[in-house]
């Protein structure tokens, strides 16, 4: 990762979703424009979709489980003025109302 993001600090190399998509898909596979990933809650669902047992009828070619980035992570990657990799914010539960702002004054 040092070699082929050397653009993006150590910390950005070492979240699994920069190292999946950088070094497996692009690097090793060459591959550049994949189709926008499914997310999923449970290893089950996984297993299910590489199976074709899924119920929305999405069956899966290619699965990848990968660490979560962590609240640390995205800070610390954000003061170094980096940007996240895409994808690699998938928090959940999701707030049901949106992202809401208010100012605190």
């Amino acid at each position: 990762m040092a070699e082929i993001a050397k653009e993006h600090s150590e910390d950005w190399q070492s979240l699994g979703v920069a190292v999946l998509h950088r070094l497996v898909f692009e690097d090793l596979l060459g591959l550049r424009d994949l189709p926008t990933p499914t997310y999923v809650h449970s290893v089950q669902e996984v297993i299910d979709g590489l199976q074709g047992k899924l119920e929305q009828g999405l069956d899966y070619a290619i699965a990848a489980l990968v660490m979560p980035a962590t609240i640390d992570h995205i800070q610390t990657i954000s003061l170094n003025e980096e940007r996240m990799p895409a994808k690699s914010t998938y928090f959940y539960p999701k707030l049901v109302s949106g992202l809401v702002v208010h100012p605190l004054e």
